[in-house]
């Protein structure tokens, strides 16, 4: 499973160009992207601090992180925090899917990505990619929807699992067994390398 995530790792790190983007120009951008996150991966000149800085300079415009927290969170769950809640909670919420896939950058040994032609589904987009590695291909899905900044990514599927049902499955349970502020106080500790 581990190694399932590394692999959308990359998904992660491909971002697109925030500038009000038109829905057939996302899968040229994206192959520029990857590219772009493909030479970064591979510059060994970089320390690890500053490649991962790179990359999160690269990806952070180009994600809705605040919608991915909201829809993490669940509806119940969103509308039981305060407003000062949830904004720790997106913040907690960012780091953590960023620490985790930072985290993965170490396995990364030169595997092939390819896309497919984006896809328009009610009012989304939808971008399948591939990572290909020893001739075996996975899977990655990005999700797309239009935001006043341009089209941004609001989910990723790795192998048909979404990252956001992930988490929302996973703190349905922490807020069923206790409160919003028991979920934040366990984000607040530091995770260890998955």
């Amino acid at each position: 499973m581990k190694k399932l995530f590394y692999l959308a790792l990359i998904s992660l790190l491909l971002p697109l160009s925030a500038a009000a983007m038109e829905a057939n120009e996302i899968g040229s951008v994206m192959r520029k992207k990857v590219d772009v996150v493909l030479s970064i991966l591979n510059d060994h000149n970089l320390s690890k601090t500053e490649r991962n800085s790179a990359i999160e300079t690269e990806m952070d415009p180009y994600f809705d992180f605040v919608l991915m927290a909201k829809l993490s969170l669940g509806k119940s769950g969103w509308q039981a925090a305060t407003p000062a809640q949830r904004k720790e909670y997106v913040a907690l919420f960012e780091r953590r899917i960023k620490d985790f896939y930072m985290s993965k950058l170490d396995l990364y040994k030169d595997e092939v990505i390819t896309l497919e032609t984006p896809q328009e589904v009610k009012n989304r987009i939808y971008l399948n990619s591939y990572i290909v590695e020893k001739g075996e291909k996975r899977e990655v899905l990005y999700k797309f929807y239009h935001a006043k900044e341009g089209w941004l990514i609001y989910d990723v599927d790795v192998l048909g699992v979404s990252i956001i049902q992930s988490y929302r499955s996973q703190f349905a349970g922490e807020l069923e067994n206790g409160s919003i502020e028991q979920l934040l106080n366990k984000l607040r500790q530091p995770q260890p390398d998955a």
